[in-house]
């Protein structure tokens, strides 16, 4: 039994009464307009009791456990699946001058020796471009959906942490985000000038002659019968929305990191301005790379990067390149779809790979507060409901619905456009307040995890009936070269969200089927995302279970700045949470710290001094003086309790 169903007939809450994880800013907005906006539980993340049937705790915990079945390199094995290991030690030494076809790269000799200084400084003859994720069940290392992955987690982090803390997977995420930085940063060639002149963003094909002519695990896949190549962007062979892909993961992490890492988040920081501004000055997008995942347009993807530069270093010019207007006309990256400041433009598509528009637009609701933006945002959760949530204009159409009502955009992987438009609804829902939109997203998710005509959950390995066969290799575990020999895998792949329904509520649970039953990194992404998102307002009383077998456990390699650990409480007296020399007081008797700035007093600035400083240290190492919701545990939710306390 994996113990995934919480208790039958169980009415869930909202997890808080207010935002669950949102910026200074707009804490500080809601100060600025009054207490009423707490007080009167109007704000964004207002309870509404709604029912559900499947555990969102365990869900999530599983949800990225997919990432670890998925690491590349020598150091794959070293994640938290023991049934993985290294593998494909040959991106770390790719021949420069190797055509394509034999796993060498795509520059030119006249490229290499330019610059072999900087891409081969050994003087080996090859490049290091080693690490990062698979795909999907294959083993390529696609660019849009790698850098999509890492900065949508990333975002998901940054919206929804206590989330993550509260079911123990702050530190899984966070092994994942270095892990994205990590390759991400190594495959950014810049010159002595801090100018970037290439950046790797494919390594291997999906085509015949390379990973696709292989099924088994990684760990034994031949580079002789499979070659790996390197895909490089230059100022001559652009790549600008793989490059602003990859620069958008980067701000993203880095505001993650920042308070576990400072130098480190820093050098996110300055590798992603310095990749984005090689994106902007280099427009082109590739088509030689291929048959897989071939773009449409870089401007989403520009302006992607562009907004979190500007939320990671303030810079009002990334926010001008974004959405800059003259007059009445768009300067920056938005007129690609939007040419003056009264059109509209209705987004039919999702928050994927290769659109990126649904997060442009709450995020610069986010940033600016602009009404235009919020229903830009709107339109496109209104349509995902199929009608469920009505469109605000007195016109507007809907996403076609199977028989059994789940929102359906594409048969190839359906269930992943729809957990990324849960995902949109819950950063709608913090950012605004409307909990339809997420009514609406838990509806879906519960057709997800089992209540569906087929019978079982997409999510491998969640509740005792779930897909059992998805299309990847390193899962099925065996040398057979048939993804149907044998028909059982060798291994669950706990977490993995499968492709989907078609139209009919129709699903094959066969390894072969990669268009109803394939995999993904950018899958699991959105699934990672709405999850965080639903557990936060409905997740309450939901609780993780245990559920690796001892065989498939791994201890996880450490993170550099070493794991989070709330530790054991300290004693009165030494809880100076802001560093001033003023300790936190007990002013009620209650051996609870109210008075967080230690000025004698209890009023608003202890409220917004604890939002500040909830996730900090001192804090997190004396959860018992500070867990004012009486959950354990210290998150935003003890914010909301000590405003209502005051």
């Amino acid at each position: 039994m994996t113990n995934d169903t919480p208790p039958t007939d169980r009415s869930a809450p909202s997890r808080t009464t207010s935002l669950a994880h949102p910026s200074r800013r707009r804490l500080l907005k809601a100060a600025g307009a009054g207490a009423g906006l707490f007080a009167l539980g109007a704000g964004p993340g207002t309870a509404s009791a709604h029912q559900h049937s499947y555990n969102l705790a365990s869900a999530l915990n599983k949800s990225l456990y997919f990432f670890d079945a998925n690491r590349c390199g020598p150091d794959a094995g070293d994640g938290r699946l023991a049934w993985r290991g290294a593998c494909h030690d040959e991106d770390a030494a790719v021949p420069l001058e190797e055509a394509v076809s034999n796993g060498g790269t795509d520059l030119s000799s006249g490229f290499i020796s330019q610059y072999s200084d900087i891409l081969d400084p050994d003087g080996t003859g090859t490049v290091d471009v080693s690490g990062g994720f698979h795909d999907a069940g294959d083993h390529v290392k696609f660019g849009l959906p790698q850098s999509f992955s890492a900065s949508n987690l990333a975002w998901a982090v940054l919206e929804f942490e206590d989330a993550f803390r509260d079911v123990g997977s702050y530190d899984h995420i966070l092994h994942h985000l270095h892990r994205f930085a990590e390759y991400f940063l190594k495959c950014i060639f810049r010159d002595d000038s801090g100018e970037v002149v290439a950046f790797c963003y494919q390594v291997s094909n999906g085509g015949g002659s390379f990973d696709h002519n292989y099924w088994g695990p990684p760990e034994e896949q031949d580079p002789e019968q499979s070659p790996r190549p390197a895909y490089f962007a230059t100022a001559d062979d652009p790549a600008s929305d793989r490059s602003a892909a990859a620069a958008a993961a980067l701000a993203v992490i880095s505001l993650v990191l920042e308070s576990e890492d400072p130098d480190y988040a820093a050098e996110c920081l300055d590798a992603a301005e310095a990749l984005y501004a090689f994106a902007d000055e280099h427009r082109g997008v590739p088509q030689t790379a291929a048959p897989y995942y071939e773009s449409t347009n870089d401007a989403d993807h520009l302006c992607w990067a562009a907004i979190w530069l500007h939320e990671a270093t303030g810079e009002d010019a990334y926010l001008e390149d974004a959405a800059g207007v003259s007059g009445d006309s768009y300067t920056g990256h938005v007129s690609d779809i939007l040419t003056s400041v009264h059109d509209d433009w209705h987004n039919t598509w999702v928050q994927s790979w290769d659109s990126v528009w649904s997060g442009v637009f709450l995020k610069l609701y986010d940033i600016t507060g602009e009404e235009r933006w919020r229903e830009l945002a709107f339109w496109n959760l209104a349509y995902w409901s199929g009608g469920e949530v009505s469109h605000e204009a007195s016109w507007g159409d809907y996403i076609q619905t199977t028989p059994a009502g789940f929102s359906f955009l594409n048969e190839w992987g359906s269930a992943r456009y729809n957990a990324a438009a849960q995902f949109m609804a819950t950063v709608y829902r913090n950012y605004t307040g409307n909990s339809d939109v997420t009514d609406w997203a838990l509806g879906q998710m519960e057709y997800i995890m089992g209540d569906n005509p087929f019978g079982y959950s997409l999510i491998v390995g969640f509740t005792d009936s779930h897909a059992e066969r998805p299309h990847h290799d390193a899962a099925h575990g065996t040398d057979s070269g048939m993804p149907s020999v044998p028909p059982e895998h060798e291994y669950t792949l706990y977490g993995a969200l499968v492709g989907g329904p078609d139209a009919s509520d129709n699903h094959i649970d066969d390894t072969a089927d990669y268009t109803l039953n394939e995999v993904a990194i950018d899958f699991n992404t959105g699934l990672v995302g709405a999850l965080a998102g639903l557990y936060t307002y409905y997740g309450e009383g939901d609780e993780p279970r245990d559920f690796l077998p001892d065989e498939y456990w791994n201890e996880p390699d450490e993170l550099p700045w070493g794991e989070s650990d709330p530790g054991e409480p300290g004693e009165p007296g030494d809880l100076d949470v802001t560093g001033d020399g003023n300790p936190a007081q007990d002013l009620t008797g209650d051996g609870l710290y109210e008075d967080v700035t230690g000025d004698g007093n209890l009023g608003f600035n202890d409220v917004v001094t604890f939002f500040e400083e909830h996730n900090g240290d001192v804090v997190q190492s004396n959860v018992e003086y500070f867990d004012f919701s009486g959950s354990g545990s210290v998150g935003f939710n003890d914010v909301v309790s000590l405003f209502e306390r005051l």
